[in-house]
């Protein structure tokens, strides 16, 4: 039997209900934090919820985080343009 932190039963839920808006602030604060311990294991799970988001969200979602760019380390950087 699953069970929660507290030993309670639990149902197993095969979907997420999550809006596009959602899903791409989770992948984004995720891919900010490429270099954190739990990174591996943060990827992995995102591609989870991604796998369980209904199709059209996922679609939506996708498209939004096309327009997203994470900066995510100094060496990414483009050179700072003079003042």
């Amino acid at each position: 039997m699953n069970t929660s932190w507290r030993g309670h039963p639990r149902q197993v839920r095969r979907a997420v209900n999550l809006t596009p808006a959602q899903a791409v602030a989770v992948a984004v604060a995720l891919a900010a934090q490429d270099d954190a311990p739990y990174a591996v294991d943060g990827r992995t799970a995102l591609e989870k919820i991604l796998d369980v988001l209904d199709p059209a969200v996922r679609e939506r979602a996708e498209q939004l985080a096309g327009r997203v760019w994470v900066r995510t380390s100094p060496a990414e950087r483009p050179p700072r343009s003079p003042r």
